[in-house]
């Protein structure tokens, strides 16, 4: 992990601040706050994803159903109980 500039001015402000209850309870409740946004991006996400792995699957085995030879219409897409 590498240490910017930047960082290195923002511990060093945090150093020479009283350390108080309020203070910690304020810096729990900021962190707190940024972890749930995280966890409802991750949840987006993984959301995203599983979607698109589904038609991925989903065009893969029509492909294949398609290029099959015993496919009785070559041109016609399967219907969507028939991927499933």
């Amino acid at each position: 992990m590498t240490c910017r500039y930047h960082d290195i001015h923002v511990l060093i402000f945090f150093f020479f601040l009283p350390v108080t209850a309020s203070f910690v309870q304020d810096l729990y409740l900021i962190l707190m706050q940024h972890a749930t946004t995280w966890v409802i991006q991750v949840k987006k996400l993984q959301q995203q994803l599983q979607e698109e792995t589904d038609l991925h699957l989903a065009l893969a085995s029509a492909v294949e159903h398609c290029s099959s030879p015993s496919s009785s219409s070559p041109g016609k897409l399967p219907d969507k109980q028939a991927l499933h």
